[in-house]
């Protein structure tokens, strides 16, 4: 009976281990994918900051060649 018990808790403790080994993975590939993301959207906001710019520029050039 002992040994069964303690098979119980030991094979408990190994579930137990492997997820939250699984779950900090998981954690972690998120944390990734948001960082990536982030990164994404800066660019993507540098990108139409710039657009805009010379967009702005060409209008003022434009109205200064009139």
């Amino acid at each position: 009976m002992q040994a069964a018990l303690r098979w119980k808790r030991r094979s408990l403790r190994l579930i137990d281990g492997l997820l939250q080994t699984l779950s900090i993975r998981r954690i972690g590939l998120v944390d990734l994918l948001l960082e990536l993301l982030h990164l994404l959207l800066g660019l993507f906001g540098l990108f139409s900051l710039e657009r805009s710019r010379s967009g702005c520029l060409t209008g003022a050039a434009a109205a200064q060649g009139d």
